[in-house]
């Protein structure tokens, strides 16, 4: 499962002047985009989404496990939808395109607005750390850490793996300008005895500033950066 849950959504001042019954005509086992629905119903079909899950965890994993990037050692998050080429879930190290669900329930394509930020900050930290800052590796922990940092999934489960945007490598770790890390070179167990990374830079973005914040910019030392 994702690294953080994703927190109760909020309730704006329009969404209190409009109607408290969702549409019934939306289908809730579709995941709506913007301009599909009202936002109480967008709502209202993905916590009915999150209670099937919850309450079917069998059917649900039946249906995981279909997926062509189905990891059995991952922590799947009943907030979270899957689908076979796409998925919300933004800790999920996979090669499938990721997706932006937000505190209405809508999903969106992952926005690429911060990229030249990205890419700007990698540039930066390059030439101030050396060879030794990677973009959006795997990071896993003890699962007791992430309870502890407050960390839960839906189902209750301390989650265990976050994907930061950049990180600063321990010293140790430095390797000579030019040379690339292979995947498993970006992925830091740190359950099993890895150097902690020395700085984590994450760009927030509207959609997933809380989430991010409360989340990955948790569990190390982390810059946080608006992308806008």
């Amino acid at each position: 499962m994702n690294a953080v849950g994703l927190r109760k959504p909020i309730r704006s001042a329009a969404d209190e002047r409009a109607p408290a019954r969702p549409d019934p005509a939306w289908d809730w086992q579709v995941a709506p985009r913007h301009g599909d629905t009202d936002a109480v119903t967008a709502r209202a079909a993905w916590a009915k989404r999150i209670a099937w899950r919850l309450a079917h965890p069998e059917a649900w994993r039946a249906e995981l496990v279909q997926l062509a990037y189905f990891d059995p050692a991952y922590t799947y998050d009943e907030a979270h939808e899957y689908w076979w080429d796409r998925t919300t879930d933004p800790h999920l190290s996979t090669d499938i395109r990721h997706w932006v669900l937000d505190e209405d329930g809508f999903v969106s394509p992952q926005p690429y607005r911060h990229a030249p930020l990205l890419l700007a900050m990698n540039f930066v930290l390059r030439a101030m750390f050396g060879n030794r800052v990677e973009r959006e590796p795997e990071v896993h922990f003890d699962p007791d850490f992430g309870g502890r940092a407050g960390m839960y999934t839906e189902n209750g489960h301390p989650v265990s793996q976050v994907e930061p945007d950049l990180v600063v490598l321990s010293r140790e770790l430095l390797l000579p300008e030019g040379a690339e890390r292979s995947r498993k070179g970006r992925t830091m167990r740190l359950d099993r005895g890895h150097p902690i990374p020395e700085l984590v830079v994450e760009i927030l973005s509207p959609t997933t500033r809380t989430k991010d914040v409360r989340g990955k910019c948790t569990c190390m030392p982390t810059l946080a950066l608006p992308s806008t």
